[in-house]
């Protein structure tokens, strides 16, 4: 049979991988997830990655700005709600009436609504953040 000229007259030998061992299939996981804990750690748990965002143009950058404000604002001595929501909350709900309105009953609420996003993800932030950083669940 003629050979092309593309073909070559040495016949190379089929190379065989050998079989993913379960060993080696989990060291590869390890070092994935280990790889993955280490980032996120670095850019996003440090605060490295709040730094570089901007308040006024992202949804990110001012719900980090919020999240910081609530953390680090000193407790009032009464009964905290944290109202939680989107756009609806933060635009529609006055912490300054609701507080005027219910001094008596000894609760303070503080509005952490946030245009721009949904339900779910100031929740899920919130969650996140403010029980672990407050001390809420210690």
């Amino acid at each position: 049979m003629p050979l092309t000229p593309t073909e070559s007259a040495i016949a190379r030998p089929e190379r065989l991988r050998p079989a993913a061992s379960f060993l080696s299939v989990a060291a590869f996981l390890g070092v994935l997830v280990t790889g993955y804990l280490v980032s996120e750690i670095l850019l996003f748990r440090s605060g490295f990655y709040g730094r570089f965002l901007e308040p006024d143009l992202s949804a990110t950058g001012y719900l980090e700005r919020i999240l910081f404000s609530e953390i680090h604002r000193p407790p009032s001595g009464r009964k905290e709600v944290l109202v939680v929501g989107n756009s609806r909350i933060a635009e529609g709900f006055s912490e300054k009436l609701a507080n005027q309105h219910v001094a008596a009953d000894g609760y303070w609420f503080s509005n952490f609504g946030v245009s721009g996003t949904g339900d779910r993800v100031v929740a899920l932030k919130s969650w996140q953040n403010l029980p672990r950083q407050t001390g809420f669940l210690s």
